[in-house]
Protein backbone atom coordinates (compact mmCIF):
# COMPACT_ATOMS: atom_id res chain seq x y z
CA UNK A 1 0.00 0.00 0.00
CA UNK A 2 1.67 3.54 -0.47
CA UNK A 3 0.79 6.19 1.61
CA UNK A 4 -2.24 7.63 -0.54
CA UNK A 5 -4.03 4.35 -0.31
CA UNK A 6 -3.27 4.01 2.99
CA UNK A 7 -5.03 7.20 4.26
CA UNK A 8 -8.21 6.45 1.63
CA UNK A 9 -8.36 3.36 3.61
CA UNK A 10 -7.87 4.97 7.48
CA UNK A 11 -10.43 7.18 5.97
CA UNK A 12 -12.81 4.66 5.66
CA UNK A 13 -12.56 2.80 8.51
CA UNK A 14 -12.96 5.78 10.69
CA UNK A 15 -16.25 6.84 8.60
CA UNK A 16 -17.22 3.92 9.36
CA UNK A 17 -16.53 3.55 12.80
CA UNK A 18 -18.34 7.07 13.20
CA UNK A 19 -22.01 5.33 11.89
CA UNK A 20 -21.51 2.56 13.89
CA UNK A 21 -21.33 4.34 17.00
CA UNK A 22 -23.63 7.34 16.29
CA UNK A 23 -26.10 4.40 15.71
CA UNK A 24 -25.99 3.12 18.86
CA UNK A 25 -25.85 6.44 20.18
CA UNK A 26 -29.00 7.49 18.49
CA UNK A 27 -30.75 3.64 19.75
CA UNK A 28 -30.10 5.19 23.17
CA UNK A 29 -31.96 8.31 22.26
CA UNK A 30 -34.76 6.44 21.45
CA UNK A 31 -34.75 4.21 23.82
CA UNK A 32 -38.00 5.40 24.58
CA UNK A 33 -40.95 7.95 23.19
CA UNK A 34 -40.49 10.11 26.48
CA UNK A 35 -36.60 10.19 26.31
CA UNK A 36 -36.67 11.30 22.57
CA UNK A 37 -38.77 14.11 23.49
CA UNK A 38 -36.46 14.92 26.41
CA UNK A 39 -33.28 14.72 24.40
CA UNK A 40 -35.15 17.30 21.67
CA UNK A 41 -36.38 19.58 24.43
CA UNK A 42 -32.53 19.65 25.39
CA UNK A 43 -32.10 22.21 22.33
CA UNK A 44 -29.04 22.14 19.92
CA UNK A 45 -25.68 20.99 20.94
CA UNK A 46 -23.04 17.93 20.57
CA UNK A 47 -23.08 14.81 21.49
CA UNK A 48 -19.82 13.95 22.92
CA UNK A 49 -18.94 10.14 22.18
CA UNK A 50 -15.41 9.14 24.24
CA UNK A 51 -13.27 6.17 23.30
CA UNK A 52 -10.35 6.46 25.83
CA UNK A 53 -9.84 8.03 28.73
CA UNK A 54 -7.00 10.57 29.43
CA UNK A 55 -6.14 7.88 32.84
CA UNK A 56 -5.79 9.40 36.48
CA UNK A 57 -6.31 13.33 36.68
CA UNK A 58 -3.24 13.56 38.76
CA UNK A 59 -0.69 11.72 36.83
CA UNK A 60 -1.53 10.35 33.13
CA UNK A 61 1.52 8.34 33.36
CA UNK A 62 0.88 6.23 35.75
CA UNK A 63 -1.85 3.91 34.00
CA UNK A 64 -0.56 2.54 30.61
CA UNK A 65 -2.89 3.66 27.36
CA UNK A 66 -4.66 -0.05 26.99
CA UNK A 67 -5.39 0.61 30.54
CA UNK A 68 -7.35 3.66 30.29
CA UNK A 69 -10.06 3.08 27.47
CA UNK A 70 -13.30 3.73 28.43
CA UNK A 71 -16.48 4.59 26.12
CA UNK A 72 -18.87 6.99 27.38
CA UNK A 73 -21.04 9.35 25.60
CA UNK A 74 -23.09 12.70 27.13
CA UNK A 75 -24.78 15.77 25.68
CA UNK A 76 -23.75 19.47 25.43
CA UNK A 77 -25.34 22.62 24.51
CA UNK A 78 -23.65 24.66 22.61
CA UNK A 79 -23.31 27.62 25.04
CA UNK A 80 -21.42 25.44 27.53
CA UNK A 81 -19.35 24.08 24.46
CA UNK A 82 -18.19 27.73 23.14
CA UNK A 83 -18.05 28.67 26.69
CA UNK A 84 -15.46 24.94 28.27
CA UNK A 85 -14.31 23.71 24.82
CA UNK A 86 -12.36 26.11 23.34
CA UNK A 87 -8.74 23.33 23.64
CA UNK A 88 -11.18 21.00 21.50
CA UNK A 89 -12.58 23.88 19.06
CA UNK A 90 -8.48 24.63 18.68
CA UNK A 91 -7.15 21.08 18.10
CA UNK A 92 -9.89 20.83 14.92
CA UNK A 93 -9.01 23.95 13.49
CA UNK A 94 -12.33 26.02 14.54
CA UNK A 95 -12.57 29.86 14.73
CA UNK A 96 -14.12 29.00 18.00
CA UNK A 97 -17.20 32.08 17.39
CA UNK A 98 -20.89 31.77 16.44
CA UNK A 99 -19.86 33.85 13.37
CA UNK A 100 -16.86 31.49 11.88
CA UNK A 101 -18.22 29.87 8.67
CA UNK A 102 -16.43 26.49 9.63
CA UNK A 103 -18.45 25.99 13.21
CA UNK A 104 -21.38 27.57 11.29
CA UNK A 105 -21.78 24.57 9.87
CA UNK A 106 -22.08 22.44 13.42
CA UNK A 107 -24.10 25.05 15.99
CA UNK A 108 -26.37 27.09 13.79
CA UNK A 109 -26.26 25.62 10.36
CA UNK A 110 -27.24 21.53 11.24
CA UNK A 111 -31.32 20.37 11.64
CA UNK A 112 -31.53 19.52 15.26
CA UNK A 113 -35.14 18.15 14.57
CA UNK A 114 -33.54 15.44 11.89
CA UNK A 115 -29.46 15.52 12.53
CA UNK A 116 -26.74 15.42 15.37
CA UNK A 117 -23.96 16.89 15.85
CA UNK A 118 -21.48 13.63 16.64
CA UNK A 119 -18.09 14.80 18.45
CA UNK A 120 -15.84 11.64 18.85
CA UNK A 121 -12.49 11.97 21.25
CA UNK A 122 -9.74 8.92 21.13
CA UNK A 123 -9.80 7.76 17.21
CA UNK A 124 -6.02 8.79 18.09
CA UNK A 125 -4.86 7.92 21.15
CA UNK A 126 -1.56 9.02 22.47
CA UNK A 127 0.51 8.73 25.50
CA UNK A 128 -1.11 11.77 26.63
CA UNK A 129 -3.80 11.09 25.97
CA UNK A 130 -6.83 11.42 23.05
CA UNK A 131 -6.08 14.05 20.13
CA UNK A 132 -7.54 16.03 17.65
CA UNK A 133 -11.30 15.19 17.81
CA UNK A 134 -13.36 14.19 14.88
CA UNK A 135 -16.83 15.91 14.05
CA UNK A 136 -19.38 14.98 11.74
CA UNK A 137 -23.39 15.47 11.15
CA UNK A 138 -25.53 12.34 10.87
CA UNK A 139 -29.17 12.36 9.87
CA UNK A 140 -31.84 10.14 10.76
CA UNK A 141 -32.50 7.88 7.96
CA UNK A 142 -36.58 7.25 7.46
CA UNK A 143 -36.27 3.69 7.72
CA UNK A 144 -34.30 3.61 11.32
CA UNK A 145 -35.50 0.94 13.77
CA UNK A 146 -37.89 2.79 15.90
CA UNK A 147 -38.01 5.93 14.28
CA UNK A 148 -41.67 6.51 15.46
CA UNK A 149 -40.63 6.87 18.46
CA UNK A 150 -38.45 10.19 17.30
CA UNK A 151 -40.53 11.59 14.93
CA UNK A 152 -44.02 11.90 16.62
CA UNK A 153 -45.16 15.23 14.90
CA UNK A 154 -45.22 16.12 11.27
CA UNK A 155 -43.10 18.33 11.31
CA UNK A 156 -40.79 16.23 12.53
CA UNK A 157 -41.60 13.39 10.26
CA UNK A 158 -41.45 15.97 7.30
CA UNK A 159 -38.07 17.36 8.54
CA UNK A 160 -36.40 13.75 8.70
CA UNK A 161 -37.73 13.34 5.12
CA UNK A 162 -35.97 16.41 3.06
CA UNK A 163 -33.05 15.21 1.75
CA UNK A 164 -29.69 16.08 3.09
CA UNK A 165 -28.72 20.14 3.15
CA UNK A 166 -25.88 21.54 0.89
CA UNK A 167 -23.08 24.02 2.83
CA UNK A 168 -25.33 26.69 1.00
CA UNK A 169 -28.85 25.51 2.45
CA UNK A 170 -27.07 24.94 6.01
CA UNK A 171 -25.48 28.71 5.94
CA UNK A 172 -28.92 30.28 4.87
CA UNK A 173 -30.48 27.94 8.00
CA UNK A 174 -28.36 29.42 10.34
CA UNK A 175 -28.73 32.73 9.21
CA UNK A 176 -32.07 32.30 9.81
CA UNK A 177 -32.06 30.98 12.94
CA UNK A 178 -29.94 33.84 14.16
CA UNK A 179 -32.79 35.92 13.27
CA UNK A 180 -35.01 34.38 15.15
CA UNK A 181 -32.76 34.33 18.26
CA UNK A 182 -32.17 37.84 18.08
CA UNK A 183 -36.02 38.44 17.72
CA UNK A 184 -36.16 36.45 20.82
CA UNK A 185 -33.80 38.21 22.94
CA UNK A 186 -34.89 41.76 21.88
CA UNK A 187 -38.89 40.99 22.73
CA UNK A 188 -37.76 39.34 26.14
CA UNK A 189 -35.89 42.67 27.01
CA UNK A 190 -39.61 44.39 25.80
CA UNK A 191 -41.32 42.42 27.95
CA UNK A 192 -38.32 43.25 31.10
CA UNK A 193 -39.34 46.27 30.28
CA UNK A 194 -42.45 46.33 30.16
CA UNK A 195 -42.70 44.72 33.35
CA UNK A 196 -40.82 47.30 34.84
CA UNK A 197 -43.09 49.92 33.94
CA UNK A 198 -46.16 47.78 35.21
CA UNK A 199 -44.40 47.69 38.20
CA UNK A 200 -44.10 51.42 38.46
CA UNK A 201 -47.72 51.84 37.26
CA UNK A 202 -49.18 49.53 39.96
CA UNK A 203 -47.98 52.24 42.58
CA UNK A 204 -50.63 53.81 45.11
CA UNK A 205 -51.78 57.06 42.95
CA UNK A 206 -50.62 60.12 44.75
CA UNK A 207 -47.32 58.82 46.31
CA UNK A 208 -45.15 61.72 44.65
CA UNK A 209 -48.06 64.07 45.53
CA UNK A 210 -48.27 62.89 49.11
CA UNK A 211 -44.61 63.39 49.55
CA UNK A 212 -44.42 67.03 47.72
CA UNK A 213 -47.67 68.02 50.29
CA UNK A 214 -45.75 66.57 53.30
CA UNK A 215 -42.61 68.52 52.73
CA UNK A 216 -44.98 71.67 52.40
CA UNK A 217 -46.94 70.44 55.23
CA UNK A 218 -43.15 70.38 56.92
CA UNK A 219 -42.49 73.74 55.89
CA UNK A 220 -45.55 75.53 56.85
CA UNK A 221 -45.82 73.74 60.24
CA UNK A 222 -42.03 75.44 61.21
CA UNK A 223 -43.15 78.14 59.98
CA UNK A 224 -45.84 78.69 61.63
CA UNK A 225 -43.66 78.04 65.04
CA UNK A 226 -41.05 80.37 64.05
CA UNK A 227 -44.58 83.38 63.96
CA UNK A 228 -45.79 81.85 67.23
CA UNK A 229 -42.28 82.63 68.48
CA UNK A 230 -41.98 86.21 67.15
CA UNK A 231 -45.62 87.04 68.75
CA UNK A 232 -44.32 85.67 72.18
CA UNK A 233 -41.23 87.63 71.90
CA UNK A 234 -43.05 90.93 70.57
CA UNK A 235 -45.69 90.01 73.33
CA UNK A 236 -42.99 90.13 76.24
CA UNK A 237 -41.30 93.38 75.00
CA UNK A 238 -44.69 95.52 74.85
CA UNK A 239 -45.87 94.19 78.30
CA UNK A 240 -45.86 97.69 80.63
CA UNK A 241 -44.01 97.54 83.64
CA UNK A 242 -46.39 98.17 86.93
CA UNK A 243 -46.09 101.64 88.23
CA UNK A 244 -42.93 102.65 90.75
CA UNK A 245 -44.60 104.34 94.10
CA UNK A 246 -44.45 107.75 94.35
CA UNK A 247 -41.48 109.36 96.61
CA UNK A 248 -42.46 111.19 99.34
Amino acid sequence: LDLKSGEEIVGQWLTDASKVLSEYVCHQIIASTARASQFRALGRGWVWVQLSSTGNRKSKDMIPQEQRTRFKWWFENLDRVLRNRKTELKLMNFIGDMSGDTLEKYTVGYMPLSEFVFLVRGFYPTSRGPARPTIGIQKWCDNFRFLDRWATSREIQDAVNMPLPTNEERHAHSVKAQRHKERKKLQKERQKLKKQNGAQQQKEPGDGEDAEGKAYKDQFEALLESMKQEQQGLAGAEEPSEPSEPSE
